[in-house]
Parts: C-alpha cells; sequence; structure tokens
C-alpha cells in the first residue's frame, strides 16, 4: 500500500571499468561535510573589566571550508553594544565587538555552500 525503495553503499562512475567502493571513516565523512558548513553547538564568551568594545577576538574554524564562508550568529548574548564578523577566510574570522558592553557570547553559524 505504501512502496518504498530505499539504496544505501551505492557508487555511481563514469567509464568502462569499475573501481573499488571507497569506505571512509566517520570522522572523514564529517570533516568533508565540515568543508561546506558549520554551526555552533556551545556558545564562546568574551569578558572584559570595562568597555570592550571595537575589539576583535580571533574565531578558527574546526576545518578549513572549501571557500571564505557567510558568517551569521544563531545565538547572542550582549551586555550592550552589537556584534559582526570580520576578516572571514577559509580558516576563520574575526569577532568584532562593538559598543559600549563588557561581555559577549555568541555562537556561528559558517556557510559555504555551493
Amino acid at each position: 500500500s505504501s512502496p518504498t525503495f530505499e539504496v544505501t553503499g551505492v557508487q555511481i562512475e563514469v567509464g568502462k571499468v569499475a573501481t573499488s567502493y571507497e569506505h571512509r571513516s566517520l570522522g572523514t565523512e564529517l570533516q568533508l561535510c565540515q568543508r561546506y558548513y558549520q554551526k555552533d553547538i556551545t556558545r564562546r564568551a568574551f569578558w572584559g573589566s570595562g568597555n570592550v568594545g571595537d575589539r576583535q577576538f580571533p574565531v578558527h574554524f574546526i576545518t578549513e571550508m572549501r571557500a571564505t564562508p557567510s558568517i551569521s550568529f544563531h545565538s547572542t548574548s550582549l551586555d550592550s553594544g552589537s556584534a559582526s564578523a570580520h576578516s572571514a577566510t577559509r580558516q576563520g574570522y574575526n569577532f568584532n565587538m562593538s559598543g559600549s558592553g563588557r561581555f559577549y557570547e555568541w555562537a556561528h553559524t559558517a556557510n559555504a555552500e555551493l
């Protein structure tokens, strides 16, 4: 009544010669995926004793991205001021703290999808 067709473990190739099926570890697969998309699951924090505005905090990605990603913040907590990403590269970015705040907490999403 509800027909389904499920396929796993398929490798499609172009050419007349078949090659061995490529087996990758879970860690390798995760690292390859992280080249396209990374999302913090824990928040990073910076506290200062006084105005920490207009300072930058370097953030490094888990895995080098395939291209310079767009950076967005899906979770922030600031006592005052604003947060932005500057000088993004494939390896990371600088978290820019602006305003008169003393406390900045954030989590980012880095997206370098096609």
